[in-house]
């Protein structure tokens, strides 16, 4: 079984623009720059083979490229939040393009949770039991970062990740990457 997600990666003055926030909240833990990453679509375990069909699957979808823009900070997780995100904003694109992903997910026979499509990237992973103190300090930092926003920059592929977890969190591999010509 292979932990894995369909993804699109950062290019590399977006990983450094968000680096730029990851300062200030030492009572989480920053995502590592390698890890940032914007989820179309978590897939948990799966086997292999499921996998390799789902590559195979993956390669038929297009889009024309389109512009992402990250901007503002979100709690995510309800009333115990678990993570702290920027906010992603691609459009009519991005949203058909997650449609078109989940639905050839779902036709090789992969389950997704249902839930709501909120483009985002995960900046920080929050310990599960804070203090006021602590959500105090998550809030104000917060406040201090809401008005963030990273230069605009074009999304030409998504990819196929593969997800290893450890102690020290998350370790995340392209299985396979799928570029469109713009």
């Amino acid at each position: 079984m292979i932990r894995s997600f369909i993804g699109l990666p950062l290019p590399e003055h977006a990983v450094r623009g968000l680096q730029s926030l990851q300062t200030g909240l030492p009572i989480a833990r920053a995502v590592e720059p390698e890890n940032l990453h914007l989820t179309l679509a978590f897939l948990d375990n799966q086997p292999e083979a499921m996998l390799r069909s789902l590559a195979e699957d993956l390669g038929e979808i297009r889009f024309d490229p389109f512009e992402i823009r990250l901007s503002g900070i979100s709690l995510l997780g309800g009333k115990q939040p678990g993570a702290i995100a920027v906010n992603a904003d691609g459009g009519d694109t991005l949203v058909a393009l997650q449609a078109r992903i989940a639905h050839t997910v779902r036709m090789v026979g992969i389950e997704l949770e249902r839930r709501r499509f909120r483009p985002h990237v995960t900046i920080f992973r929050l310990h599960k039991h804070l203090d006021q103190r602590g959500h105090e300090k998550i809030q104000g930092w917060i406040d201090r970062f809401a008005r963030f926003e990273a230069i605009p920059y074009s999304v030409d592929r998504f990819a196929l990740f593969e997800s290893r977890l450890s102690k020290n969190g998350a370790s995340h591999f392209v299985l396979a990457e799928y570029f469109q010509e713009g």
